[in-house]
């Protein structure tokens, strides 16, 4: 038996609720292309324990990485929940520090869907990426699944970064006001280890 195929398909059964569905709607079909062993192993597990663990699974990724999203937290609200296990689907964190890493890559997930239906939404997820991005470099292992890792950053880093609204770090706290002005403003976004480590706004 291939631990490894073993260990992505459960990693697709806990984080894919297609995925998930599939299996249970005919774990025969889901297994074709396993070996007897493995088909064996995987048609065994109990669908209803399954189900839990993936609902839980989901639910404590969401709240630990939300501790890192101040204003992403608060811009969506009672949506957060539902956006972040949308974006759960996508890929699984790997490696140590996974609430960060889910933290960097949910921020990714929205601004790569809210361009347009929610530019707000996007520039606040973007500026929370960036800062988070000042400690820390987000990678990505391609799959199924797909994991993302995090690692400190060595090197110093320099961003700079336009901003169309009004973001309330912009004005020095994080708490989200309704109906965000529209106001550019340049972020600089810097670290040199042991002597500069900041954002500074234009």
């Amino acid at each position: 038996m291939s631990i490894l195929n073993v260990q992505q398909l459960l990693a697709q059964l806990y984080t894919d609720e297609k995925t998930l569905a599939e299996f249970l709607a005919d774990r025969r079909a889901f297994c074709k292309g396993l070996s007897d062993t493995e088909a064996s192993f995987i048609e065994q597990i109990d669908g209803k324990q399954l189900e839990f663990f993936a609902r839980s699974l989901r639910r404590k990724r969401a709240s630990e990485a939300k501790k890192f999203l101040t204003m992403t937290a608060s811009a969506l609200g009672e949506r957060f929940d539902e956006e972040f296990y949308r974006y759960s689907a996508t890929c699984i964190p790997g490696g140590v520090g996974k609430p960060m890493t889910d933290a960097m890559a949910f921020c990714e997930y929205l601004v790569a869907n809210n361009q347009t239906t929610d530019p707000p939404l996007s520039e606040i997820a973007r500026y929370e990426f960036l800062r988070h991005s000042l400690l820390f470099k987000l990678t990505r292992e391609k799959g199924p699944p797909v994991v993302c890792r995090t690692r400190l950053r060595k090197w110093p880093i320099f961003r700079l970064a336009r901003f169309a609204y009004n973001l309330p770090a912009l004005d020095g706290c994080y708490e989200i006001r309704e109906n965000l002005r529209e106001r550019s403003t340049l972020v600089l976004f810097a670290r040199v280890p042991g002597r500069l480590y900041g954002i500074w706004y234009w």
